[in-house]
Order: C-alpha cells, then sequence, then structure tokens
C-alpha cells in the first residue's frame, strides 16, 4: 500500500460511518456495530483502489484476466484485507482507544467458505496472487446447489 491512511484519518473515517449508519459514537457502538463500521470504511478503500487501478489500466490499454470458478474458499477476509493495505496496526490502536480489541472485532465475521476445498481453496489463493502482483484481473464464482 502506498499511502496507508493515518490513524485521525482511521478515527473520522470510523466516527462518520458510526454515526450516520448507527447513530451513535464509538463509546456507544455494540461489538457488531464497529464490526460493520470498519468493514465499511475498508471497504471504501478497496472501492477507491479498484477504480484507481481500473483507470490506470484503460489508460494504458492493457489486457485483463478474466477468472472464473464454481466457487472460492475466501474464509474470513477482513483481516486480510486491513494486512494488505497495511493498516492492520493502525486499525488496531484506533479500536483500542474506543474501548475494542481488534481480534474480538475481527472475530464478528462469518466464514465466506463454501464447497468442498479443492478448487475453491486453489481459486482463491489464485485470485490473492493476481491482485498482489498487480495484475489486472477480475474473479467470479458461481455458486449454485
Amino acid at each position: 500500500m502506498n499511502n496507508p491512511l493515518t490513524r485521525s484519518e482511521v478515527k473520522e473515517n470510523i466516527e462518520v460511518k458510526l454515526s450516520r449508519y448507527f447513530g451513535c459514537t464509538p463509546s456507544e457502538a455494540s461489538r457488531d456495530q464497529m464490526y460493520k463500521t470498519v468493514t465499511m470504511t475498508i471497504k471504501d478503500i478497496l472501492t477507491q483502489k479498484r477504480g484507481d487501478f481500473k483507470q490506470e489500466v484503460n489508460t494504458k490499454g492493457a489486457k485483463r484476466v478474466y477468472y472464473m470458478c464454481l466457487e472460492f474458499l475466501l474464509g474470513r477476509s477482513l483481516k486480510t484485507n486491513l494486512c494488505n493495505l497495511g493498516l492492520e496496526d493502525t486499525y488496531a490502536k484506533v479500536l483500542k482507544e474506543y474501548g475494542f480489541e481488534l481480534e474480538d472485532v475481527l472475530d464478528c465475521e462469518s466464514d465466506a467458505g463454501i464447497g468442498n476445498g479443492g478448487l475453491g481453496s486453489l481459486a482463491a489463493c489464485f485470485m490473492d496472487s493476481l491482485s498482489s502482483l498487480d495484475y489486472p484481473a477480475t474473479g467470479f464464482s458461481i455458486c449454485y446447489e
């Protein structure tokens, strides 16, 4: 991550989301509300980064990779995204100021894994690798029962 958010920016993002979506302050927030708030702030960062990257790829006229799989076993993604963005320590410190432990907040996330683990795990690793190497790739899964 080129420019991780500062502690004050993380605090501001959390406070704005808590106020807007839950009508509360950090001291009034439940663990579930804090989890959802942290998730929304990380989603905003990822959305912005995806848009910036897409614009860069379009400007360069680069080819793209599209990967389709019948299943993805992604597991929990909030902690992975915090780490990949270089924000795990910053969020841990901010949450501590609000009376929350990062691990307790992360425990609110359910495991999104489906399937039996074969190709789904491989697909998730492949997409993570493409993303880490800055390849212009999009992956999607088709889930059926």
